[in-house]
């Protein structure tokens, strides 16, 4: 059996942005994926770095790497950001 296809949208801030050249930071992507991809498997997608990768959210609600996306999810992904 095939598995669902679903889209989400994805915004990267900050550096995370130079690792997407379809990203402006902040900028909508749509991305379609298939039914059940965690977050951790959606960031090796993406070929992001998970050192760079420090806050994910999901719909507004921060979420951790096993959660299951499902069709229409929001995504922001942020990076670790220092100060002084």
């Amino acid at each position: 059996m095939q598995k669902k296809l679903i889209e989400i949208e994805v915004r990267l801030y900050g550096k995370l942005s130079e690792y997407s050249s379809k990203a402006g930071i902040g900028k909508v992507m749509a991305v379609t994926l298939q039914e059940n991809t965690s977050l951790s498997s959606f960031l090796d997608q993406l070929h992001l770095p998970r050192e760079e990768v420090k806050l994910v959210f999901v719909n507004n609600q921060q979420r951790n790497n096993s959660y299951k996306l499902q069709d229409g999810d929001r995504v922001a992904m942020f990076p670790l950001i220092a100060g002084g």
